[in-house]
């Protein structure tokens, strides 16, 4: 079994089993009231949902990750090699800062490589979970990237949200795309495109939600959940029972993206073969 080299990701990604939690090492920022807070580390999920509640749409914002935490993560790991799957670079400029931490990193002798993961939450944690089914299978760091590759163009990522405000204060989604989606009795579906970005996938009548989005599913997915969400997701579980589909794992949403889309999030990944 190979085991030269470590996969990591960003607390932009939602591991899909709870042992690898502990390879979510890559802290991003939170900022609002004056003050800058990483999670993980100085905040908790908790602190982050208060904080949500606590201020209105933007009041709440993210950062990337400096090159200087990169390093500092990556080498507290003791690793020489790395494999760092980041936020989508659609959606956030973690990539590049790791790229520039490479380059340092690369001076003291470590090589590490930055994956952009053009996902997020569970896009991230199913590339995680498969990189290391491949390193413990033998393969090297170069052999992983490569399927890894292949794997990140086949996965699709979904959601469901009762308001666009939240991803519209952040910059992650067109307003005009979100004026769309607001007319009355409309719901948005949502996805992450080829590109790593947001984009509306469909807008329908809000007693047709939930239908149309698991008929999205092909024959199972991952969902991720926000901390209000539990109303939202037993209409889409009862949908997943009634087209004979299966929920794979259910996983509570980075508080990362819960800052971007609100706590009443619902998302789901599946692989684009049916």
């Amino acid at each position: 079994m190979s085991e030269d080299f470590i996969v990591v990701m960003d607390s932009g990604g939602d591991p899909v089993r709870p042992e690898h939690e502990k390879h979510m090492i890559v802290p991003m920022n939170i900022l609002f009231d004056g003050g800058t807070y990483t999670y993980p580390g100085d905040l908790l999920r908790e602190d982050v949902v208060h904080a949500i509640l606590q201020h209105k749409p933007g009041e709440v914002r993210t950062s990337q990750p400096s090159p200087k935490q990169i390093m500092s993560a990556v080498e507290a790991t003791g690793f020489k090699q790395v494999l760092y799957i980041t936020l989508s670079s659609g959606l956030s400029g973690t990539f590049n800062a790791a790229v520039v931490a490479s380059r340092l990193l690369e001076k003291k002798g470590i090589k590490m490589v930055p994956f952009d993961s053009k996902s997020a939450s569970l896009g991230m944690g199913v590339l995680l979970d498969r990189a290391l089914q491949l390193r413990d299978d033998g393969k090297t760091m170069e052999e992983v990237v490569e399927e890894l590759k292949q794997l990140r163009g086949r996965i699709v990522a979904r959601f469901a949200i009762p308001t666009l405000d939240y991803l519209v204060a952040g910059g992650r989604l067109d307003p005009f795309k979100a004026a769309i989606a607001k007319l009355v009795g409309i719901r948005p579906i949502l996805w992450i495109n080829k590109d790593g970005a947001i984009d509306l996938e469909e807008t329908v009548r809000s007693k047709d939600l939930w239908r149309h989005f698991v008929a999205g599913v092909c024959k199972e997915a991952y969902i991720a959940k926000g901390p209000l969400a539990d109303k939202s997701f037993e209409l889409a579980r009862a949908e997943f029972e009634r087209s004979g589909k299966k929920i794979v794992k259910v996983v509570d949403i980075s508080p990362i993206l819960l800052v971007h889309t609100g706590l009443e999030i619902v998302g789901e990944l599946h692989h684009d073969e049916c």
